[in-house]
């Protein structure tokens, strides 16, 4: 890991001492001497207790990938009414910043671009499905199926029938008319029953047809969430093609920041941590900090 950093201030102090510390022999020391050769991680934390009680390096480091999760988390904590994939990729958006900081740098599995890609397919794929699905739903919202044709045909039929046999049944009003007229009055009743049975099924076909494209609109959400949910992965995992994110994860990241983010906007904060590190976490399910306060720790 190699970085410029310009000295001004104070800083030109630091780069002074370095400068003596790694030319204190006369040619200097070699690139595989270590700089601060008579200090290890024991010396910094001894001292560090002295100070304060239980304070350690590991504590300032913990403090920093803290705050980075908690800037980033504060920059996204209004996304209440987002989907829960939406949430998890900012979660884990945030435990990215945080990796970056503590240079959780690792060596780019030889895998990567054949997996990155199969995801990307699997992607072009869902997509795909998602707009023959939503272009299905479409077209059964806006069109009239043939059955629903059909029935109101035959709906039409029954009524002009009824229509012209309760005409016939007007005209047939005189004494020697009366054979014709129980004819026609039976005749009457079952048109009017002809017609009540045509209704009823003129109904249940538009119900169903209603039903088939209630039910197409919402496989179609269905299979838009999970395209939307594999963009965010494919993203993501472009974005971490060097970075181990499970090192900070485990041992630098407050729990708690996320557990309390993750009920501001209605997540569930176990969904980021593997089920052997969400037991480990376990303790902050009894945590009711508000998220406004634990963000101010950090």
């Amino acid at each position: 890991w190699q970085e410029t950093v310009k000295a001004t201030g104070r800083d030109e102090q630091f780069r002074l001492n370095m400068k003596k510390l790694a030319g204190e022999t006369a040619q200097g020391k070699a690139a595989k001497q270590e700089i601060f050769d008579g200090i290890s991680s024991r010396h910094v934390n001894a001292y560090y207790s002295s100070i304060m009680p239980g304070l350690s390096a590991k504590v300032f480091r913990t403090y920093l990938a803290s705050r980075e999760v908690a800037g980033y988390l504060r920059e996204h904590d209004n996304i209440s009414d987002d989907s829960s994939a939406t949430k998890l990729y900012h979660a884990k958006m945030a435990n990215l910043q945080a990796a970056v900081m503590c240079n959780h740098k690792r060596t780019i599995p030889k895998t990567f671009e054949k997996s990155l890609a199969k995801r990307k397919e699997s992607l072009r794929v869902a997509r795909a499905a998602a707009r023959q699905i939503r272009t299905e739903a479409r077209s059964a919202r806006s069109s009239t199926p043939s059955t629903v044709s059909d029935a109101e045909a035959a709906v039409e039929s029954a009524r002009a029938d009824l229509k012209k046999a309760r005409t016939e049944l007007k005209k047939a009003r005189a004494p020697t008319d009366k054979k014709k007229r129980k004819a026609t009055q039976t005749r009457v009743k079952k048109l009017e029953a002809q017609l009540k049975v045509r209704r009823a099924r003129l109904k249940k076909r538009k119900e169903q047809a209603v039903r088939k494209a209630d039910r197409l609109a919402a496989q179609a959400d269905r299979r838009e969430a999970r395209a939307e949910k594999l963009r965010l992965e494919v993203d993501f995992a472009g974005k971490t093609r060097d970075y181990n994110i499970g090192t900070s994860l485990r041992n630098y990241i407050d729990p708690r920041v996320y557990k309390s983010w993750m009920d501001e906007v209605g997540g569930e904060w176990s969904k980021l941590y593997t089920a052997s590190l969400a037991r480990k976490f376990r303790w902050v399910e009894g945590i009711s900090e508000e998220w406004k306060d634990v963000s101010g720790w950090y």
